[in-house]
C-alpha cells in the first residue's frame, strides 16, 4: 500500500508512513486487507500493490470532503484497475438494467435516488424536484388510465359492428361471379378468327333496376351494352352502343337500370352481390 501523501510504499500492518509520517486510517487498512484478498482481476495473482489517488474534494458549509479512488496494480501481469472496496474488491458490474427500466417505467425512483445522494444540493430544490416528479408520473398515469377507458367498446356494440363486416348473402337475390356463366352468363364473341377475335362472358339479366355490390377487392368497371354489333371503319366488329358506364369500388354499391335488349359487360375481378328493386 502506498502512502496517499508522499506515494512511498508502507510496509504492512504498518500504521504510519516512514517517510512523511503520515497516519494511516482504519480504513485505508481494511481496504488494503480486502483488496489483497481479492487479488488481480485479470490473472487472479496476489502480488499486487494499491495506491490512493486524489478525485477532487466535496465542499460543504463547514467543512470539506477530500474524495479518493483505490487504484490497483499487478505486477505480475501488468494490469491497472480501480478497485472497488464496496463490492469486496471484486468490481462486480452494477446492474444497468435495472436503473433503464426503471427511468422507462417509473423514472421518479431513480431520480429520488440520485438526488438524495448530492448531499451539497439545497434541500428545498431537491425535495421539490422529487415532489414534481412524482406529481407529473401520477398525472400521466391517471391519463393513460382514462384514455383506455375511452376506448373500451361494449361487447354488444362490438358483436353489431362485427356482424355489418360479414357480407350476408342474404341481402341479395342473386350472386355474378365474374368470368363464370352462372344463371345469365353467355360466352360472346367478337371478330372472331381474326387476329382480334375477343371471347368474354357477358351477363343478360332480366329486364328492371338493381342494386350492385362489389364483394370483392379490385375496383372495376360495369357497363351496360346493347346486345347488338356493328362494324366499324376499320373492319371489326364492335357493339352497337354502351348505353352506360359505372366504375365500382370495393364495397361500393351502385344502382342500374337494364332495358330490353341490354346486357352486362363487367371488367372487375370479382363477386358481385345483385338485388332487383324495381321491374
Amino acid at each position: 500500500m502506498k502512502c496517499p501523501n508522499c506515494g512511498a510504499e508502507i510496509e504492512t500492518g504498518s500504521r504510519k508512513c516512514s517517510f512523511c509520517d503520515t497516519m494511516i486510517s482504519a480504513e485505508m487498512q481494511r481496504e488494503n486487507e480486502v483488496l489483497q484478498k481479492s487479488g488481480c482481476p485479470k490473472c487472479k495473482s496476489t502480488n499486487i500493490t494499491f495506491s490512493r489517488e486524489n478525485q477532487g474534494e466535496i465542499r460543504g458549509k463547514n467543512a470539506k470532503k477530500i474524495v479518493h479512488k483505490t487504484v490497483g496494480l499487478c505486477k505480475d501481469c501488468g494490469y491497472t484497475w480501480y478497485a472497488d472496496v464496496d463490492n469486496g474488491g471484486n468490481n462486480k458490474p452494477r446492474k444497468t438494467w435495472l436503473w433503464v427500466l426503471g427511468w422507462i417505467f417509473i423514472f421518479p425512483v431513480p431520480l429520488t435516488i440520485l438526488l438524495l445522494r448530492k448531499k451539497t444540493m439545497n434541500p428545498v430544490l431537491k425535495y421539490g424536484i422529487i415532489a414534481v416528479a412524482f406529481a407529473v408520473y401520477l398525472f400521466w398515469i391517471v391519463a393513460a388510465s382514462g384514455s383506455n377507458d375511452e376506448k373500451t367498446i361494449d361487447p354488444a356494440v362490438d358483436n353489431d359492428t362485427k356482424t355489418e363486416d360479414v357480407v350476408d348473402n342474404s341481402k341479395f337475390d342473386f350472386e355474378i361471379e365474374v368470368g363464370e356463366p352462372g344463371e345469365y352468363g353467355v360466352e360472346m364473341v367478337f371478330n372472331e378468327g381474326t387476329e382480334l377475335e375477343n371471347r368474354e362472358i357477358c351477363y343478360f339479366i332480366p329486364v328492371g333496376t338493381y342494386v350492385i355490390k362489389n364483394l370483392g377487392t379490385y375496383q372495376g368497371q360495369i357497363s351496360i351494352v346493347k346486345n347488338a354489333r356493328i362494324v366499324n371503319e376499320d373492319g371489326w366488329e364492335e357493339p352497337e352502343e354502351v348505353k352506360d358506364a359505372f366504375i365500382i369500388k370495393p364495397d361500393e354499391e351502385i344502382e342500374i337500370t337494364i332495358e330490353d335488349g341490354y346486357y352486362l359487360d363487367i371488367e372487375v375481378k370479382a363477386t358481385l352481390g345483385v338485388r332487383r328493386i324495381q321491374k
